[in-house]
């Protein structure tokens, strides 16, 4: 996984190591804290790929590598994977397609 890069700034942030922060915070409460940010996140994709591209089209995704959606599912996917997440509410929370294009 790339680093993610703020050229303002300087910044350079490993999405390896926030998603091992945000997911030893989380661990420390009751486990629907984790589900409900998971289930949250997966809202926030659905709803972007709504407004970005009108109707969710994987294709359509496809030929923006860039856009918001893919990175957000990218999180979401990567962030489920450290949590040990089921697979069940991992398909739940995303579209087949947009799961399916990420696995490739």
């Amino acid at each position: 996984m790339a680093m993610w890069l703020n050229l303002l700034n300087g910044l350079v942030i490993v999405p390896q190591e926030v998603v091992i922060g945000l997911g030893t915070f989380l661990k420390q409460f009751h486990p629907s804290h984790a589900t409900q940010y998971i289930q949250y996140m997966g809202q926030y994709v659905r709803i972007t790929a709504e407004l970005a591209y009108g109707v969710y089209d994987p294709q359509i995704l496809l030929d923006d590598p860039a856009s918001e959606v893919l990175k957000s599912a990218f999180w979401l996917m990567y962030f489920c994977r450290f949590m040990g997440a089921p697979k069940s509410l991992v398909d739940s929370c995303l579209p087949p397609s947009l799961v399916a294009m990420l696995q490739m």
